[in-house]
């Protein structure tokens, strides 16, 4: 599991397209199941789960768990990102 504390937000024509070239400019973006493995590590190594994943209307896999200290901490990635 590799995690970025980035967040980039892009509205696009064509997401595949969009994703290729971010991708071939070296910028990794995450695949929507990386945000259900993710949730499962952190749950299972006992931080706090706040909203579990779902796909969001937004289209986004959307999770939230909580830092050690309380603090709301997003998962996400694009639905349909491979």
């Amino acid at each position: 599991m590799k995690l970025r504390p980035a967040l980039i937000e892009l509205v696009v024509a064509d997401m595949a397209a969009t994703l290729a070239f971010y991708r071939r400019l070296g910028l990794d973006i995450p695949a929507a199941a990386e945000v259900d493995e993710a949730w499962q590590d952190l749950t299972a190594a006992g931080y706090r789960g706040h909203l579990q994943p779902w796909d969001a209307s937004w289209g986004m896999r959307y999770a939230v768990v909580l830092d050690p200290d309380g603090r709301p901490v997003d998962l996400f990635a694009t639905l349909g990102s491979v």
